[in-house]
């Protein structure tokens, strides 16, 4: 009976452990407020601050600019690879949208 008592708070810091860990996180696109403009070098890119940065399904991207000048476009995986936006899925005009990670 004494190793079940001393067992029940592990398995109870387990869990709050796995559950604490599923949690969806939110990342700004960028990692800053003004991380929506062209970089002045490539260390500073968004596809640095992806590299860096892990995302799992459920997590939400948010992404920050100015609507009035920078639009959102979501593209198939086609069109981004050509860089054509011509026919975009979405085309989101609003301040701060916010995406969640699909499998």
């Amino acid at each position: 009976m004494a190793s079940l008592r001393n067992t029940i708070p592990f398995w109870i810091l387990s869990m709050l452990l796995l559950f604490t860990s599923m949690a969806a996180r939110e990342f700004v696109v960028g990692g800053n407020k003004c991380s929506w403009a062209v970089p002045i070098s490539p260390v500073g890119s968004l596809q640095e601050w992806a590299y860096t940065n892990r995302f799992v399904v459920g997590d939400i991207l948010v992404f920050e600019y100015n609507p009035k000048t920078d639009t959102l476009l979501r593209v198939t995986r086609e069109d981004y690879e050509r860089c054509n936006g011509t026919k975009p899925i979405e085309n989101t005009k609003m301040a701060g949208p916010r995406l969640s990670c699909t499998g």
